[in-house]
């Protein structure tokens, strides 16, 4: 299984509970290359965040305001062990927990 398939799978286990959470996702397979990947985007609150995962074992997480467009997460990962990715990936989603609603503010 390539990394791309265990974030599909992960994607497919997690979506309901994410969404109870308030997170809304949009998932996007990028055109077949040498190093394809899958990205998927996060809306919650005031914020966007992306989640890029690529063949080659690379994974990207950013998240912006929308209001400033002010990045407040940049992480950058390399010739990562596929069985970390979601290990990655439940980090990141208990880091965007955490940040504060604007919404509410």
């Amino acid at each position: 299984m390539t990394i791309v398939d265990q974030l599909e799978n992960w994607l497919s286990e997690n979506h309901r509970n994410l969404e109870k959470q308030g997170f809304s996702i949009a998932r996007v397979k990028c055109k077949p290359t040498d190093n394809s990947a899958i990205y998927f985007d996060i809306d919650v609150a005031s914020l966007m965040a992306r989640a890029t995962i690529w063949e080659s074992l690379e994974v990207d997480f950013d998240v912006f305001e929308l209001d400033g467009e002010k990045q407040i997460i940049a992480e950058y990962h390399q010739g990562i062990d596929p069985a970390d990715l979601i290990r990655l990936l439940d980090k990141f989603f208990a880091r965007l927990k955490e940040l504060p609603n604007k919404s509410t503010d």
